[in-house]
This record gives structure tokens, sequence and C-alpha cells, in this order.
């Protein structure tokens, strides 16, 4: 569509187990399966590689507001569950910690506005729950 911004990534099979190699841009990300399901152990699931990306994105996201805001941030911790029902995620749940020098409501705000934008939660075609 014209004006809209396009990611590619090509995905290719290793030809070893059910290891593959994509590349986004300069970067390689290697995805398998442990041993005992076939793979060669020398990376993560594709299924686990969703939370890393929600994760990284909340990340991501918090630390782009809080530079446009000029506030110093110190940490941010992002821990995500995958809930697995039937081969499938069911929902993810995350917690999100940010260390910074401001009073409990300001750093509220802070994640609220960075998860809100978060591109990766918002093409989530599942429940994503924020806990304490």
């Amino acid at each position: 569509m014209a004006g809209d911004n396009i990611i590619t990534t090509e995905v290719n099979w290793q030809h070893v187990g059910i290891k593959s190699i994509a590349q986004v841009e300069d970067y390689k990300v290697v995805m398998d399966w442990p041993v005992a399901s076939g793979g060669t152990g020398e990376g993560p699931t594709p299924l686990q590689m969703l939370p890393v990306s929600l994760g990284g994105c909340i990340i991501a996201m918090i630390a782009i507001v809080a530079r446009k805001k000029r506030m110093e941030i110190k940490d941010i911790k992002v821990k995500v569950e995958a809930v697995i029902e039937g081969g499938n995620v069911k929902e993810i749940n995350y917690q999100v910690k940010v260390d910074a020098p401001y009073t409990p409501e300001e750093i509220e705000k802070l994640i609220e506005q960075g998860v809100k934008i978060c591109p990766v939660k918002n093409a989530l075609g599942v429940p994503v729950n924020r806990i304490a």
C-alpha cells in the first residue's frame, strides 16, 4: 500500500532438524527446537520468539516515550508469560518494572503510554494482560 512501511523477513530452513535462520535487514535470528523434539537445540522455537518480541517491543516503546519526555530511566525489565493451550497461544501476561527517579504515578503513566503504542502488542489477536 502506498505510504505504508513494509518489514520483510526471509526465513530459510537449514536442512538440519528443524533449525531455521531468519534474516531481518542485517540481522540473523536462529530458531530451532529442542533435540528431543527433532531440532538441534541451537535457538528458541518460533513460538518462544513471540513473548521475546513482545517484551523487547514494550521496553523499546517505554524508552522512546521516556526520551521524548526527557525522563531519565535507570532500568526497564519486562517479564512475559505466554499461556499455551493445545499448541496455540491462549493469552499473554506481562509484568513491567521501571527503575526511575519519579513518583509511582509518573512511572505508571510512562508504562501505560509505552504499552499503548507497542505495535507487537497491538498486532496480537489474543488477550495481552498486564499483571502486578
